[in-house]
């Protein structure tokens, strides 16, 4: 209940998600965005004069593997495959596409399947993910073959629906035949896999405890044991602290102790000291966050290590309306080194194309006519300006989760009579994406070029997500209220 007009602030985990204008009397929040596992929801409500009122502190559980009975999702991708080169040039290998497809069959059963293929392997997998009252289950099998080698692969998972702690479980099982896009020769492929972590927070410090094993085809070996702890002693002051222990092929003992300190909501600084293989390691780094559309954020780091010396990197990302671009140069004991990158996509919704930042999942395509500079408002935040012809792209909505998207009617002309605007993404979408960076020395892992074709049925127009790779990760779509009987899809 709200005594005046109010201003709601919805935060997920201490962060900021959304921001509501309400009127005076009862008001409902709904379409809450949270992460997958145990979430912490709270509401602040700020009156017209300026007092604040903590109104929830609930707990939340979020699925990243369920749709909602009836929908359906699928997603399609083609490119061809960065390959690992010593030089100044990327190299590409053989051609080839992907696809995944999900559907709801109940409100805790999701099923679907996922493909891969280039002119030398080929794979074909399952997948199924459930939720009852011991939690969220996840289970994906596949074969993978490429020229006379073949094998299967299986995944699971595990996750409980609780609020007050934390846990996740995973295996993954390959034989040794089996084959992906992501095996190249010359590499050592896992065929064993085991993780388990369990989180607390306990006397007001949030504890981790993490077990890791990996086995690989030719033998090798690897276990670690980690546990971490991390404590907000302000509201800009965190710290934490990590110590892991590794056996195996190469046995080690690490400490890590990191400090961070926020100036503001954009502009923070990091103070870390490690020792990995008995070697320390000290970073120092100042940070300024892109918190808001069009904006430019940046990283400014130095380090030392024994064997590299000093390291001193700038980093500058800019976020435009056309795509994102990003500039590295730096200098460490190899020399001098330079990475560029730019991203973006090219759309087509409502008849229309258009270009626009990477998008990873859905969007809005908002028109005012004849209302340029327009700004937009995604959950309350600042999500841009709508350009000369009154249009503006706005990426990074979440699929299948109802947002609210707002233009600013106080920057319309005097004598503007009406402001239309539509923000609903077509049914299906070509989006391409590009990126290209570059070392003096050595080529980076990351590059290439990929063509995705994604649709959906049986939703809103606005919601659609793109996904792939094996395993593919299903989307993120149901949240619900945490209880010992259930934790599934709401």
């Amino acid at each position: 209940m709200a005594n005046t007009p109010s201003t709601v602030d919805i935060l997920v985990n201490g962060s900021l998600v959304g921001r509501q204008q309400i009127p005076a009397g009862p008001f409902q929040l709904g379409n809450i965005i949270a992460q997958a596992g145990s979430n912490n929801v709270t509401a602040i409500v700020r009156d017209a004069f300026g007092r604040e009122t903590q109104v929830g502190n609930s707990g939340y559980y979020g699925s990243p593997l369920l749709l909602q009975p009836g929908l359906s999702t699928f997603s399609v991708s083609a490119g061809r495959i960065r390959q690992e080169r010593v030089g100044a040039g990327p190299a590409y290998g053989d051609f080839a596409v992907m696809g995944q497809g999900l559907v709801g069959i109940s409100p805790n059963l999701t099923a679907g399947a996922a493909v891969q293929a280039s002119a030398s392997t080929r794979v074909v997998a399952a997948q199924v993910a459930t939720t009852n009252a011991a939690g969220e289950f996840s289970g994906e099998l596949a074969h993978g073959s490429a020229g006379k080698d073949g094998g299967m692969a299986l995944a699971l998972s595990y996750r409980p629906g609780t609020t007050n702690w934390s846990m996740s479980a995973s295996m993954t099982r390959r034989q040794r035949g089996f084959r992906e896009l992501a095996w190249t020769a010359g590499f050592d492929p896992v065929l064993r896999a085991d993780d388990l972590s369990v989180g607390r927070n306990l006397f007001g410090i949030d504890w981790n405890l993490r077990f890791a094993a990996r086995t690989t085809e030719g033998g090798d070996s690897l276990r670690r044991l980690s546990l971490s702890a991390a404590r907000r002693w302000t509201a800009q002051l965190t710290t934490t602290v990590e110590i892991a222990r590794t056996s195996g092929s190469v046995p080690d003992t690490s400490m890590f102790l990191l400090a961070s300190y926020m100036f503001d909501p954009v502009h923070s600084a990091y103070v870390g000291v490690a020792r990995y293989g008995g070697q320390p390691n000290v970073t120092v780094d100042i940070v300024k966050a892109r918190q808001e559309a069009l904006s430019t954020g940046y990283r400014l780091a130095s380090g030392w290590t024994p064997q590299a010396g000093r390291r001193q990197t700038l980093q500058v990302v800019r976020d435009t309306s056309f795509g994102d671009y990003e500039l590295q140069a730096g200098h460490d004991g190899r020399g001098s080194f330079q990475n560029w990158r730019a991203s973006g996509s090219v759309l087509t919704v409502g008849g229309e194309i258009g270009v626009a930042p990477p998008i990873s999942d859905a969007f809005a395509l908002v028109r005012v006519p004849d209302g340029p500079d327009v700004p937009v408002m995604l959950e309350g935040r600042p999500a841009g300006r709508t350009g000369a012809d009154g249009t503006l792209v706005v990426p990074g909505l979440s699929s299948y989760s109802g947002q609210r998207i707002s233009i600013d009617a106080d920057a319309l002309p005097i004598d503007f009579r009406s402001a239309r605007w539509s923000g609903a993404s077509a049914r299906r979408c070509a989006a391409a994406s590009w990126w290209s960076s570059k070392r003096a020395a050595t080529a980076p892992r990351r590059g290439g070029w990929w063509m995705r074709r994604t649709a959906r049925s049986a939703a809103p127009p606005s919601r659609w997500r793109t996904a792939a790779a094996w395993p593919p990760a299903p989307p993120a779509t149901s949240l619900s209220k945490a209880s010992r009987r259930k934790a599934g899809p709401g």
